[in-house]
């Protein structure tokens, strides 16, 4: 599973697409919402409307499209 966070604030990556391509859903919830972890990079969070969204199918088969100006979360969260 991949997901997509686009970070606003963020001087260095301001508007690009951050891709998590290894994503785990962890089995804990917080209240009603999941807990996901990034297999490359480590981070973890519990989804929200402003935590990274987790990608249909059908863009990660076109993730260019998508998103042509982005990056692999390894190069952010190291």
């Amino acid at each position: 599973m991949k997901a997509v966070a686009i970070n606003y604030y963020n001087k260095k990556v301001r508007h690009q697409a951050i891709i998590h391509n290894d994503v785990e859903d962890i089995g804990q919830k917080i209240g009603a919402n999941r807990m996901y972890r990034c297999r490359c990079c480590g981070h973890e969070w519990v989804s929200s409307i402003n935590s990274p969204q987790i990608m249909d199918e059908n863009v990660e088969k076109h993730i260019a499209e998508y998103y042509p100006n982005r990056i692999d979360c390894t190069e952010i969260f190291k």
